[in-house]
Order: structure tokens, then sequence, then C-alpha cells
């Protein structure tokens, strides 16, 4: 993988990985070589390719198109196994780029109940300056969205759709939520999708 030229950042952040996370990692390299592939739970196609330099996300349904990488760990002369280690994350155009090669409108879609694995605004902010740059028109889809504040903060950050999920929430109930979603969403010019669900 390291050979493999990268696309170029959309934007570059310092960043801190947990100790326990990168220690282990190093451990699994050294006792099952590299490169090591991993799926990342609950996201379709997205794997991880560790190596000791370089950890890149990657869409395997999109041949292997980068998402995102860290690297330049800051791991020399680490006496405290237990600090959180310094690297760079890059937020890469794989999908963009990949969109602007085939002359292809692409939507990026930001599942709402996935928040908990990466930082929704860092992301966000790349993919409007993406979407802005872009020669090919970009949707930024905000995907599962269960509250009318999430929904709220996904438009005020860059997201040009909205698919609000209410199906945990008795009919009538959702009903009434959806019509508030619909009613600030298309205030700003923005389409909602509404999820009913199988009650």
């Amino acid at each position: 993988m390291h050979d493999r030229p990268l696309p170029t950042a959309l934007r570059t952040l310092p960043k801190a990985i947990e100790a326990s996370v990168y220690n282990h990692v190093r451990l699994a390299l050294r006792r099952l070589g590299s490169p090591l592939r991993v799926a990342v739970p609950g996201h379709r196609g997205l794997e991880i390719i560790f190596e000791s330099r370089v950890w890149m996300c990657v869409d395997a349904n999109a041949e292997d198109q980068p998402v995102m990488t860290w690297l330049d760990f800051g791991n020399r002369g680490r006496d405290n196994l237990q600090a959180p280690v310094s690297c760079i994350l890059e937020l890469l155009q794989g999908v963009l780029s990949g969109a602007e090669a085939c002359r292809a409108p692409v939507i990026l879609n930001f599942v709402v109940p996935q928040f908990k694995y990466y930082d929704f605004e860092m992301l966000m902010a790349a993919a409007v300056a993406g979407a802005q740059r872009s020669p090919v028109p970009v949707a930024i889809h905000l995907d599962h969205a269960a509250d009318l504040t999430g929904v709220v903060q996904g438009i005020r950050h860059g997201c040009n759709g909205v698919m609000f999920d209410g199906s945990h929430l008795p009919f009538e109930e959702n009903v009434k939520l959806t019509r508030a979603v619909v009613e600030v969403a298309h205030g700003c010019g923005i389409p909602v999708e509404g999820e009913i669900g199988e009650r």
C-alpha cells in the first residue's frame, strides 16, 4: 500500500490516537504481519489497511478509493505507553476523484448513527470544500437523523438533503416530527425523505 500514490488531501489536521488503540494495532502488526486489512464494523465496504507508518481507510466497493489516512505518527522516543500518539489525519478526495473521472454526480452520505466513529463537523467542512471545488454536482446528504436538533445541525454545516428517521416513534408522533423537520428543511430549500417504519 505504501507504494501507492495518495490522492490530494481535502484537509489535513493534527490528531491524536488513543494509546490503547495505537498499541493494539502495533501488536497486531507484529504478530500478524503487515499490511493488515480489517473491515470497519457497521460500515459496509469500508476497510482500514494498517501498516507501521500509514493507516488508510478505503472504500472496498469502489476499488479501494481512499477515504482518509493517518500518518506521521509521533512515536519516536515514546517512553509512556499510556500517552496518546500524535499523527496527521488527511481527509481524502477519493470519492470525488472517482465521480469527476466518470463525469458523474455523486452523493456524499453522512449517516447519523455512525457519528460516534468520526468528527462530523470536521468531515462536513472537508465535504463542503470538496463539493464547492468539484466540477460535478455533489449532494451532501444527512441520513437517518432521529431528531430536529440533528437535522438543524446537519443543515447548518452544509447538508443539502435530509433523511429523517422517526420509525422508532409511535406513528402519530413520527408524522408530527417529520412535518416539523420538513417545515424547517423546506424553509432552507432542502428536500426531506421520511421513514415510516414497520409498526
